[in-house]
């Protein structure tokens, strides 16, 4: 249902080891989403205030520790959102 406003394409990087120097190493998967500008104060689970400064949808699955590639930057993602349809999950909501 979502899936025709999904006009962009974004490289979805899931940190898969972390060295010793605290470098990570990703493996990569480009994942259509949807991609907005916007400005958001969030609240984190242990209670943190974090700014958003951009959001994607997407119906791939978006960890809270990855990071998506898009416009030629790399965007930690700060906070993500499954949002339900009648009876599964149809979409993340995802704040970068």
């Amino acid at each position: 249902m979502i899936s025709q406003y999904l006009n962009d394409t974004a490289v979805l990087k899931r940190s898969t080891a972390v060295a010793a120097d605290g470098s990570h190493t990703y493996t990569t998967t480009t994942i259509p989403c949807r991609f907005e500008p916007k400005n958001r104060w969030l609240q984190t689970k242990i209670g943190e205030l974090v700014t958003s400064t951009a959001r994607i949808f997407t119906t791939s699955e978006v960890l809270i520790s990855d990071v998506i590639a898009y416009g030629g930057r790399d965007w930690q993602v700060r906070a993500v959102y499954a949002r339900r349809g009648l009876s599964e999950i149809s979409h993340y909501e995802v704040y970068l």
